[in-house]
């Protein structure tokens, strides 16, 4: 076989997989949320229901999400509430903690460590954070940027 046809096989294999690559890409952007201009990535990492106590007390749901960091924004953490909000329809109470830090997410070991509740919180890096809470059908974030400014929304629901 000539180094011709060796070359010519390898360039082959090569366009094939360029191509295979970039289908599997456009095909895994078809599942974002958004527009080319803002496409929005997040994972779920943690969904827990925490029933109630008793008379008075209410079931809750605490969910924690990772969204791609190039992509928060107060209109993406009003779409993502929305979203974890829809899926999660019940209870009605409803916490979710947005995060953009690998780091700032507990690990399953971290989280099963007792926690002392008078000590100081390591709390999460300087990064862009969100907490969002619905309670019925309102959905309220405080939302907080890297440079020390914070914002709040109110997210409208469908009913």
């Amino acid at each position: 076989m000539s180094n011709h046809m060796v070359f010519r096989g390898i360039w082959v294999l090569v366009v094939l997989a360029v191509s295979s690559a970039t289908a599997i890409s456009q095909k895994a952007g078809k599942h974002s949320v958004g527009t080319k201009e803002s496409v929005l990535r997040y994972v779920i990492v943690h969904n827990e229901v925490d029933p109630s106590l008793g008379r008075g007390d209410s079931d809750r749901r605490f969910v924690e999400a990772l969204m791609d960091p190039r992509s928060f924004s107060k209109k993406n953490v009003a779409v993502l509430g929305r979203l974890v909000s829809n899926r999660f329809a019940d209870p009605a109470l409803l916490y979710i903690n947005i995060f953009t830090s690998l780091n700032d997410v507990e690990t399953p070991e971290e989280r099963d460590e007792p926690k002392v509740s008078n000590s100081a919180s390591d709390g999460p890096n300087r990064r862009d954070t969100s907490t969002c809470v619905r309670l019925n059908n309102n959905l309220r974030c405080l939302i907080y940027f890297y440079n020390g400014k914070h914002d709040e929304i109110e997210v409208k629901l469908s009913k």
